[in-house]
C-alpha cells in the first residue's frame, strides 16, 4: 500500500462553512509528507506515499472562527511486494 484515503464525520459548524485539513508526517524522516485540504467532506485521498514508512496524521477544521482540535492517528504504508516466479518445475 502506498495509498489511503480517510473519511471523517464532520463535528459541529456553529452555522459556519468549514474547511477540512489532513497533515501527514513521514515519522522516520521527521517532514511534512503531505498537506491535503478539502472544502466540501472530510474525505482525503493520499497517494504516492513511501513504502514501509509510518506516518502521523492531524486532521482538524477550520472556519472564519479559527481551527478546531486535531485529531492524531498513525499509519503506514506496507513493504514492497515480492515477486515471485518459477522455472516452469512444480
Amino acid at each position: 500500500m502506498t495509498s489511503f484515503i480517510l473519511e471523517c464525520v464532520p463535528g459541529e459548524n456553529g452555522g459556519l462553512r468549514q474547511i477540512f485539513h489532513l497533515e501527514v508526517y513521514n515519522i522516520e524522516k521527521e517532514h511534512l509528507q503531505a498537506n491535503v485540504t478539502s472544502r466540501e467532506e472530510p474525505v482525503f485521498a493520499v497517494e504516492n506515499l513511501p513504502h514501509d514508512t509510518a506516518f502521523m496524521l492531524n486532521v482538524f477544521s477550520s472556519n472564519s472562527k479559527g481551527r478546531s482540535d486535531s485529531i492524531t492517528l498513525r499509519t503506514a504504508t506496507s513493504a514492497y511486494a515480492a515477486k515471485h516466479t518459477t522455472n516452469g518445475k512444480n
